[in-house]
């Protein structure tokens, strides 16, 4: 007991121990965050903000959407769905054209 009056100092016993456990503590301030994180196979080239926003003509949509509701029985209000779909299935195909075609061929001159 002795030793704990030492320490703490004998007006400090009455002290709870989250008030004892919080002098210890170095201040948030003080405290080192996380530095910067270097990704050597990103581009150091940071983008303006602005977002590329492609505009298709109307005609092209409505020539997609028929094509599409040739083939399937489809309610006319699914149209934005309909689009999206085949927007992601369009990403999808350039993307395995990619990896099958170009990757491969990569390195040859």
């Amino acid at each position: 007991m002795d030793d704990l009056n030492e320490e703490l100092g004998v007006g400090e016993l009455n002290a709870t121990v989250e008030e004892i456990d919080t002098r210890n503590e170095i201040p948030k301030e003080l405290k080192r965050r996380r530095g910067p994180t270097i990704m050597f196979d990103v581009t150091r080239i940071r983008s303006l903000g602005d977002k590329k926003v492609m505009s298709v003509p109307a005609e092209l949509k409505d020539k997609i959407f028929t094509t599409v509701q040739v083939a399937f029985v489809i309610d006319p209000r699914s149209r934005k769905n309909v689009l999206q779909t085949a927007g992601i299935s369009f990403r999808q195909f350039k993307n395995w054209l990619t990896t099958k075609y170009i990757m491969p061929h990569k390195d040859e001159p």
